[in-house]
């Protein structure tokens, strides 16, 4: 499927990002945590959907934003209405070794081929700097097929084929207070295959941190499994 043809370039993606969605609760902070604790300068958030977790991030970093369904981009532009923030529409005009901290979250999981994630990856080595940190997340490749308080996807715990990579799956975002839930495919990759396609790349590995699942208002929170995956890569 191309991106054009996706959901996330899709107008439906703007019913996603006006929910009351659990993740910002319980991922988006955790995220915002760690680009304040780096206080980088240079900012990028590629793929940055409604750039929520820039509203978290202390005022003083310059960011850029950058997602390939441009009206979104745009409506996430303005509503962050921060004039430190800047969009670039065109990733060919992100200025190479630049960038002292990128976020990367949940682009991947949204990728069938793996030729465009080494891509990605690979534009992204060239827009870092040296010593500058990339934060990977998506959502736990391990555990898919558990429910949690903001997920639950269309694998079957009995029946989840953990090592065929690319496989697409429904994800259906679960909102409290029993409003509707909302749903899109994503596609799974194995925990190797981010790590190695990462070093492949040209990025060093330098922590990984398991995001445990919590209770959200009336939505139940699952303790025995971690639902969010965060890679730090130099």
């Amino acid at each position: 499927m191309s991106f054009e043809n996706s959901y996330w370039n899709s107008s439906s993606v703007f019913d996603l990002y006006s929910a009351d969605n659990p993740e910002r609760v319980l991922i988006q902070p955790i995220i915002a945590g760690i680009v304040n604790e780096l206080k980088p300068e240079h900012l990028l958030d590629f793929g940055c959907g409604d750039a929520y977790v820039e509203r978290l991030i202390d005022c003083e970093v310059k960011i850029s934003l950058f997602d390939k369904n441009v009206p979104a981009l745009m409506q996430a532009h303005k509503l962050l209405d921060n004039p430190n923030c800047s969009i670039i529409i065109d990733e060919d005009l992100l200025p190479g070794n630049f960038y002292d901290c990128i976020i990367l979250s949940f682009v991947l999981v949204c990728i069938e081929q793996e030729e465009e994630q080494e891509k990605i990856l690979k534009k992204l080595k060239e827009v870092k700097t040296e010593s500058g940190t990339l934060i990977v997340v998506n959502s736990h490749p391990c555990f898919l097929q558990y429910e949690f308080a903001a997920f639950k996807t269309s694998f079957d715990k009995d029946r989840f084929s953990y090592l065929e990579q690319g496989s697409p799956y429904n994800v259906t975002i679960k909102q409290p207070n029993q409003k509707p839930p909302i749903s899109f495919i994503d596609y799974h990759w194995t925990f190797s295959f981010w790590v190695n396609k990462a070093i492949e790349c040209g990025f060093e590995l330098e922590e990984i941190i398991e995001v445990p699942d919590k209770s959200y208002e009336n939505l139940d929170g699952n303790n025995l499994f971690p639902p969010f995956l965060i890679l730090k890569f130099k």
